[in-house]
């Protein structure tokens, strides 16, 4: 029996959905070849993954078992089945199905991630870390530079483990800025931490940065006068509220009556009567 190589099963079980005629499309197509091979694993195997991604997991779950009946040695299934357990929301399913993928390829970062997200979902944060660990340490090995999604959750399993490692979580935040160009994710999660741990300066020097890159700055302004009044450094604070203010009254008509930014206007507003103006010299505590 012909089997599907795993390279191929793996990117099939990491495709996104374009549309959902696209993919009828594809399982007609799937439909008239498995009528004329019924016994070729692959394509059953093709087609759960077409069925799993359209949203039809019964489909998707008989294609599964039919297509290991056929080929036992099709392990890239395991992985098709971890993810279909994944879907449904039930992690614990899916760990014997990742441990079995990874049991016959253990230096597949794609099996490891889907397990390290089902040890977070489980609340296994430091079993969930060490995964996500070993997927950042072969996607090095493969000379391939890690998504920013795989630091943001290894980072986040690193606080939600007990203990709540906290400086690692940003060490290893600061490893993917460096190596990744600095993405404004990475740099959002990082000042989070850098608040949590009440390092003022260095919250602010990364919101310097996110402000100096970006187009729309009135969100990172909200968050600087944000960090700033919590600091006690009020003078400062009210800057930043009335440059926030400005710059959601600089935006379009159209822009400014989202919901979103009504809100956050409504945010500035309250914060600029909470803070009077105030003198430089008042603030430091001069005379």
């Amino acid at each position: 029996m012909k089997t599907l190589p795993v390279a191929f099963a793996l990117l099939l079980c990491a495709a996104p959905l374009a549309a959902h005629e696209r993919t009828s499309v594809t399982i007609a197509d799937l439909d008239r070849r498995i009528a004329a091979r019924p016994l070729d694993a692959g394509l059953r195997m093709q087609r759960g993954e077409m069925h799993r991604m359209a949203g039809d997991r019964d489909r998707a779950r008989r294609d599964y078992e039919l297509s290991l009946r056929l080929d036992p040695g099709l392990t890239a299934v395991h992985l098709c089945e971890g993810r279909l357990w994944m879907d449904e929301g039930l992690p614990a399913r899916a760990l014997p199905a990742l441990d079995r993928y990874i049991a016959s390829h253990p230096a597949d970062p794609a099996g490891r991630m889907v397990r390290a997200r089902a040890l977070a979902l489980l609340g296994r944060h430091a079993d969930a870390a060490a995964e996500f660990a070993r997927v950042i340490a072969l996607e090095d090995s493969a000379k391939r530079l890690p998504q920013p999604d795989l630091y943001l959750e290894s980072a986040r399993a690193l606080i939600a483990a007990d203990g709540g490692n906290r400086p690692a979580a940003l060490e290893l935040l600061e490893d993917g800025l460096r190596r990744l160009s600095r993405p404004v994710a990475l740099e959002v999660e990082a000042l989070a931490i850098e608040q949590s741990l009440g390092r003022t300066d260095a919250a602010l020097a990364r919101l310097d940065r996110l402000l100096g890159a970006a187009a729309r700055k009135e969100s990172f302004l909200v968050r600087r006068a944000e960090i700033l009044e919590q600091a006690g450094r009020l003078a400062e604070a009210e800057r930043s509220w009335r440059e926030a203010s400005s710059a959601l009254d600089r935006l379009p008509e159209s822009r400014r009556n989202s919901p979103a930014l009504v809100a956050m206007k409504q945010t500035v507003a309250a914060a600029l009567k909470r803070l009077p103006l105030q003198a430089p010299a008042a603030a430091e505590g001069a005379p």
